[in-house]
C-alpha cells in the first residue's frame, strides 16, 4: 500500500526540488518539433531513485561510464531519469515549482512557452510510478 501521510509527501518533494534545483537540467530536444525534456544525473544510485519516487513519474536508466565519450579510467556509472513530452515536464514542474529558484522558474518558463508554441512530436506516454510498500 502507498504512503498516504501528506507531511511526508510534502518533505519528499521539498528534498526532490532541492536536488532537481542543484542537479537537474530544463531542456529540449533541439529540433523543430522541440520536445521538452528535465533531465537528473548522478552516480548516486539512491538519491536518483529517491527522487523518482518522490515525483512519481519519469524513466530511469543506468549510464554506463565505459560508454560515455571521453570517458576517463576514473569515471563512474550514473544514473540518469528524465521525463520527456509537454505534459509530464508541466506535472513535474508543478510538483517542484514552489522549491525552485527564480533561475530555474525562468529557464521553465522558457521551455514550456517555446514548446507549446511549436508542433509537438507524439511522445511517449507518460509513465507513471507506482509505489508499492
Amino acid at each position: 500500500m502507498a504512503d498516504t501521510d501528506p507531511t511526508k509527501r510534502i518533505r519528499e518533494l521539498a528534498w526532490a526540488a532541492g536536488l532537481f534545483e542543484g542537479e537537474g537540467c530544463i531542456t529540449h530536444n533541439g529540433h523543430n518539433d522541440a520536445v521538452p525534456k528535465l533531465i537528473l544525473v548522478m552516480t548516486d544510485e539512491d538519491a536518483v531513485h529517491r527522487f523518482w519516487n518522490a515525483v512519481g513519474v519519469g524513466r530511469l536508466r543506468m549510464r554506463l561510464a565505459a560508454r560515455i565519450k571521453h570517458s576517463k579510467p576514473n569515471y563512474q556509472n550514473s544514473w540518469e531519469w528524465r521525463v520527456l513530452g509537454l505534459e509530464g515536464v508541466q506535472y513535474v514542474i508543478v510538483l517542484l515549482w514552489f522549491g525552485l529558484g527564480r533561475r530555474r522558474r525562468a529557464r521553465a518558463k522558457e521551455i514550456i512557452a517555446a514548446c507549446a508554441a511549436r508542433p509537438q512530436r507524439r511522445a511517449k506516454k507518460m509513465t507513471v510510478k507506482v509505489s508499492m510498500r
